[in-house]
């Protein structure tokens, strides 16, 4: 039976024509590569080339620095004489301004050129200290810039921080208003089941009062010992411990299984009597547990 080739779709086609389009590219890469790149004998005639050059290099240098040095010897032993800026006060400055650029040196006799190099001096040493300046003026700017960028971040920190111990204290005093809610509903509940005849009403699971945050519907895994807790216990410091005790005393009293069976367990559909009995004895273990542990 001969293979069954099924029509490629549009995303297909597409994906293999960048497939194919990267493996040429690749192949392309490795030839350019291979034909590019010198063998180790190469290597060895450039690094030799380089070294040829360094040191003709230096040799010429070496090379100027001795012709300097012969040049200046030679005038400084050709005769003494004044300079002109000691010349008494006939002397004039002509290379201050803008004209100095301008003065060619193989013009000049012997007193105008140690002028001439006297200004450049000058002109170099006061050129070097107004960029000194200048680079202290940058340096100065940066280190302001960062101190500024430092504090800014710092600030921002701070504010994000403020605004966070805000959004704490909003989401617990809007879980304190949640609790104190649920535990004024929790007690209006029990007041009525307690005022409500035996034979007038009858009760599912989730329409006993149990002591936890109220929800839509109350399961067993919901009576949790921190859920019990929290909903008993307020978190204020001012809560005194005896309010504990009496808190504990009063939900065991409701939950006590003798008491509850006499009282409640009676109105309880029959289905729903085993899964009440159990969410009745997790709350009494709990109870039990903070209990001792006051």
């Amino acid at each position: 039976m001969p293979k069954l080739h099924l029509k490629r779709t549009p995303q297909e086609e597409a994906h293999y024509a960048r497939k194919r389009q990267r493996k040429q590219e690749r192949r392309r890469r490795e030839e350019l590569d291979d034909n590019d790149g010198p063998g180790p004998s190469d290597y060895a005639k450039i690094q030799a080339e380089i070294e040829e050059a360094r040191f003709r290099e230096k040799m010429s240098l070496a090379f100027e620095d001795d012709e300097r040095l012969d040049s200046l010897e030679a005038r400084m032993n050709d005769f003494a004489h004044v300079p002109m800026r000691w010349g008494g006060t006939g002397s004039t400055n002509v290379y201050e301004g803008d004209d100095y650029p301008k003065m060619d040196p193989l013009q000049m006799d012997d007193e105008e050129y140690a002028e001439w190099v006297r200004v450049g001096m000058y002109r170099q040493v006061k050129t070097h200290a107004q960029e000194y300046d200048e680079s202290q003026r940058r340096k100065a700017e940066k280190a302001a810039a960062r101190a500024k960028r430092k504090a800014e971040k710092e600030e921002t920190k701070r504010l994000e921080k403020v605004m966070e111990e805000e959004r704490q204290q909003r989401k617990r005093e809007r879980e304190s208003r949640r609790l104190d809610f649920a535990r004024g509903e929790y007690d209006s509940r029990w007041k009525v089941i307690l005022a409500t005849p035996n034979d007038a009403a009858q009760y599912d699971f989730r329409d006993i009062p149990w002591p936890v945050a109220s929800k839509a519907h109350v399961s067993i895994d919901d009576l949790t010992s921190n859920a019990v807790t929290s909903f008993l216990f307020s978190s204020s410091i001012d809560e005194q411990k005896k309010d504990r005790k009496d808190k504990l005393r009063e939900t065991y009293l409701r939950f006590h299984p003798d008491k509850f069976e006499s009282r409640l367990m009676t109105r309880v559909r029959e289905s729903e009597q085993e899964q009440v009995r159990l969410g009745v004895g997790q709350v009494v273990r709990i109870l039990n547990d903070l209990m001792q542990q006051q």
